[in-house]
């Protein structure tokens, strides 16, 4: 009964760890890497980048793939390895990642909202004279260029709105990162994943998935969202 109640829980756990699946393996120098194959869109040998200036020293630039401009990034240098010399071996691996657009909207002013009280049965603010950067106020809960602000019916001798500064939403592009080799693909269980160790206070590395054990081997599985910062993915987008 034991036995069989530890097998149902190893079973349940592989299937509630999102990290199990199908990696890319592929070489950084001397260590082992893994990205998930869903993020992987295409791998390429080493083809003619045009350098984009005044980027930092990771981004090689971008490429022409069937006619979209892909930015490109060597993943040692950003990871702080030596620049190693482009080989046969070497890849452009393309991954989809997602990155967090963030648009800014101007204050919003209001007339003393104390002048500005919803009319009889309706939930229209009557009064409201002076709307600066913004175009409709409709129940005091949508604005044009903002989602939702939620409570605004109760505000009352207040002037600005603050807070409302930033609308963030998700979106994706396509990039290519240099790797030094491709080696396979693997399926991971998650008996075969362990979390990443603690290096100490100060260390972030967001970025790590997980540490997989295979055949006595460790190979280091990335988050590829996370490798770049949100503005530097952003900073891609752009290219």
């Amino acid at each position: 009964m034991g036995t069989m109640t530890a097998a149902l829980e190893k079973g349940l756990n592989q299937k509630a760890d999102p990290r199990a699946g199908k990696y890319l393996m592929f070489w950084l120098g001397s260590e082992e890497f893994a990205i998930q194959v869903l993020r992987v869109r295409e791998i390429m040998g080493v083809r003619e980048i045009n350098t984009v200036p005044q980027t930092p020293a990771y981004v090689k630039g971008v490429i022409n793939l069937r006619g979209k401009v892909i930015p490109v990034v060597d993943l040692g240098l950003k990871f702080g390895l030596e620049q190693m010399e482009y080989t046969q071996r070497t890849c452009i691996i393309v991954v989809q990642i997602e990155v967090v657009v963030q648009s800014e909207m101007a204050e919003i002013a209001l007339t003393p909202l104390a002048e500005a009280r919803p009319e009889s049965g309706s939930g229209h603010l009557s009064g409201a004279g002076h709307l600066s950067g913004a175009r409709h106020l409709s129940g005091a809960r949508h604005l044009s260029g903002a989602r939702h602000l939620s409570g605004a019916r109760h505000l009352s001798g207040a002037r600005h709105l603050s807070g409302a500064g930033h609308l963030s939403g998700a979106g994706h592009i396509e990039i290519g990162v240099i790797v030094d080799a491709v080696s396979e693909v693997l399926t991971l269980q998650a008996s075969d994943i362990e979390n990443t160790p603690d290096f100490g206070s100060g260390v972030a590395i967001p970025y790590l998935l997980g540490m997989a054990k295979i055949k006595g081997k460790v190979k280091i599985l990335l988050d590829i969202n996370r490798v770049l910062s949100v503005e530097e993915a952003a900073g891609l987008g752009s290219l």
